[in-house]
């Protein structure tokens, strides 16, 4: 184009364009033109370039771009639609699949086989929780075998816990000995079956009691007592020692049980019953004391019965004289016969008496019918002096039966003698001494009563052992009523003894009057 006339067009018709505009009007058409100027290779301007558009070709071709945009953004949205559920599917199952695994770990459950092939994070996070799940549960096993292992070995430990204890019990239940468990307090933590029968007890109704309690009766422990001396040394300690509620003499020894910081906490206690062996001892030693008194006797018997002789033969004259001469009739000389006749009487009995010390060791005795009734008689009379001197009034009470016996007559005589003696002893201030004989199925039964303070319990099972006195030193020897039970053994009867505290004793003898006493062999 040059100036306004159009030099070469591609619309038919066009020969000439306003360009001042932005349409142009040709053929009825109107079109949206765009001017472009050319110049020359000198910089002239030749002319314009004028591109016009039909503007309806142009809204044509908008409106098939407005649709293909449209197409296209609904392709797009479709497409990005398919690979977002492709890309979160391919994302969220195998998380999805993760977080199932996860949960079934936390409640214990291991997964079965499974795999995360894909090469994104998640999947190699899966593929590193499989490997993690795949060593906890081998560790679980491994776990579960040990824990197996170590209840199996818990209960066969327990079980020989079990039976060592019950092991335990029955041994310590099965000693005869007296056995306490008691803590530093010496309050009682368990006792054996053989302490609970003999005191009547459970360990349950014996369990916090002090020990001193129990075995002693004492408010506290005795100075001899051997859970004291251990746990003052920490060592083991033992002594003989006398339980009345138990019986007679104990071995009694303790000994450390358990110890925590260097203090004691538990002691066990043992108490064995020595009283036979005791007694056999006490049995040798009056044995040699016996045989020593036989040996002493026979050695002195003829140095007493000498003088004895001498005494009985005096007498005896002077009974002779006093019969034949006026003496008699002097009224101070009233009883002078019958004290001479009690001198020469008891110089026979002290012969009679060392005869029967003799014979009593030998086991030699003369046997001859005894009037039971006149001995006791002549034992009074010959005590009457001392009787009367103490105050004590004599109660006498026979039964008109007959109350001989064949046995010796020395014997029967220091029989009834200790006991009258005893009685009196027993009634320094005073009282009242009954004797009784009566008819018994043995035979002969004799009582003698005082009212003296009586005997106490603890002393009335050893009142007839050899040695044994409550009397004062030089008052008695512990013979006399040893003697007298022996003898009465000896000629199948009974010596027996009912004494309370403050109430007096009785001493009742039962004697058949047909004996057969044991002859020496």
């Amino acid at each position: 184009m040059k100036g306004s006339d159009i030099q070469l067009s591609t619309q038919e018709g066009v020969s000439s364009v306003d360009i001042s505009g932005q349409t142009m009007e040709a053929g009825g058409n109107r079109y949206s033109i765009k001017s472009i100027p050319l110049g020359s290779i000198y910089g002239e301007e030749i002319g314009t370039l004028i591109i016009a558009l039909s503007q309806k070709d142009l809204a044509a071709a908008l409106k098939k771009l407005r649709f293909t945009i449209i197409l296209l953004a609904l392709g797009s949205i479709l497409i990005a639609g398919l690979l977002g559920l492709a890309l979160t599917k391919t994302l969220t199952s195998p998380l999805n699949k993760l977080v199932r695994l996860t949960e079934q770990v936390g409640s214990g459950r291991f997964p079965e086989e499974t795999s995360f092939s894909g090469s994104d994070e998640v999947s190699v996070l899966g593929r590193h929780f499989l490997e993690m799940t795949k060593k906890l549960k081998d560790q679980k096993k491994a776990l579960a075998s040990y824990t197996t292992g170590l209840e199996d070995a818990v209960m066969k430990r327990t079980r020989e816990l079990f039976n060592s204890r019950e092991e335990w019990i029955s041994t310590f239940n099965a000693i005869k000995d007296y056995i306490l468990i008691v803590d530093r307090d010496y309050s009682i933590v368990r006792a054996n079956k053989t302490l609970l029968d003999r005191i009547a007890l459970t360990n349950q109704e014996l369990s916090g009691k002090k020990c001193y309690e129990v075995l002693c009766g004492e408010k506290g422990a005795p100075d001899a007592c051997p859970i004291k001396t251990t746990l003052e040394t920490k060592e083991p300690s033992f002594t003989e020692i006398r339980y009345y509620k138990l019986g007679e003499y104990f071995m009694a020894s303790a000994a450390p049980l358990s110890i925590k910081g260097n203090i004691i906490t538990n002691i066990v206690y043992v108490v064995k019953d020595i009283t036979e062996r005791h007694n056999m001892q006490l049995q040798m030693i009056n044995a040699e004391k016996l045989a020593s008194m036989g040996q002493m006797a026979a050695g002195f018997a003829h140095e007493i019965n000498n003088p004895m002789a001498a005494i009985a033969g005096c007498t005896e004259l002077l009974i002779d004289q006093l019969d034949s001469n006026e003496l008699k009739n002097i009224p101070q000389f009233e009883y002078f016969h019958d004290y001479l006749n009690i001198i020469y009487r008891e110089a026979f009995r002290c012969k009679d008496i060392i005869r029967g010390m003799l014979r009593f060791s030998r086991r030699q005795f003369e046997k001859s019918t005894v009037e039971v009734d006149l001995i006791i008689r002549e034992i009074l009379s010959l005590l009457d002096h001392i009787i009367k001197h103490q105050r004590i009034n004599v109660v006498e009470e026979y039964k008109n039966t007959d109350n001989s016996l064949h046995a010796d007559e020395g014997e029967i005589r220091q029989i009834f003698l200790a006991l009258v003696v005893n009685a009196i002893d027993a009634m320094p201030e005073g009282g009242t001494l009954t004797i009784k004989t009566m008819e018994s199925v043995e035979g002969i039964r004799v009582t003698v009563h005082d009212t003296g303070p009586g005997i106490p319990r603890d002393v009335q099972n050893r009142i007839f052992e050899p040695f044994f006195t409550t009397k004062p030193v030089g008052k008695g020897t512990g013979l006399g009523l040893f003697i007298a039970f022996n003898m009465v053994k000896k000629y199948h009867g009974k010596l027996e003894l009912e004494s309370t505290n403050g109430q007096g004793s009785i001493f009742s003898v039962s004697l058949p009057v047909i004996n057969t006493a044991e002859e020496p062999e």
